[in-house]
């Protein structure tokens, strides 16, 4: 069995604290769907973040053209959060909230 979290942000971030708390460690992300869906795949493999695998029956990639400025999205977007988690130590998306 493997759990399921998302497909929006404040859930998936409550339901990551509660996984992180059990022995799994992996999740399925829902699709947040359409569009969205193929961009976030797309923007997370092209940028080298993770190997997606493959996309879900009926979806396509976005077009090949598109592929270098989503990646390019992608690790600015990165660069940022983990210029963002330097500037603030002690605040973690994956603690709760006090």
């Amino acid at each position: 069995m493997i759990p399921a979290i998302g497909p929006h942000y404040g859930k998936m971030l409550d339901q990551a604290r509660i996984l992180a708390q059990t022995r799994y460690r992996t999740a399925m992300v829902l699709p947040l769907g359409g569009f969205t869906t193929v961009v976030l795949h797309d923007a997370v493999a092209v940028a080298g973040l993770a190997d997606t695998g493959p996309l879900l029956p009926l979806l396509s990639s976005t077009p090949a053209e598109h592929h270098a400025k989503i990646a390019q999205a992608a690790q600015t977007l990165l660069a940022l959060e983990r210029e963002f988690a330097q500037a603030h130590p002690n605040h973690s998306d994956t603690q709760p909230s006090a």
